[in-house]
């Protein structure tokens, strides 16, 4: 009962969430998130590479992206952000997230 509870509150947490961004970047969410998973799921299930010692360079590389993404956050008092970074900080956080999976 818990997990469905969890999974409840979760979806309605998703959907209150998504109504703020528009359709077509709901779906570059989706489909990036979709590719990247099933193209990492064909190569663990087709390779013997193991990742397992990674996990110290993966926590590295998060609270990289978490001060990155505090500093953004104080630059914008100062002024806009420079067109492309929120793509470019999109695309680090769907790689590393992909190293998680």
């Amino acid at each position: 009962w818990i997990l469905f509870a969890l999974t409840i509150l979760l979806s309605v947490n998703v959907g209150f969430a998504v109504t703020l961004y528009t359709g077509t970047s709901v779906l570059m969410a989706v489909g990036a998130t979709a590719l990247v998973f099933l193209g990492l799921t064909a190569f663990a299930c087709l390779t013997k590479t193991d990742f397992t010692g990674f996990g110290p360079y993966l926590y590295a590389a998060l609270m990289c992206m978490m001060s990155f993404s505090f500093i953004m956050w104080v630059c914008t008092f100062f002024g806009p952000l420079p067109p492309g970074l929120r793509m470019a900080y999109a695309f680090c956080g769907v790689l590393l997230f992909s190293f998680y999976i």
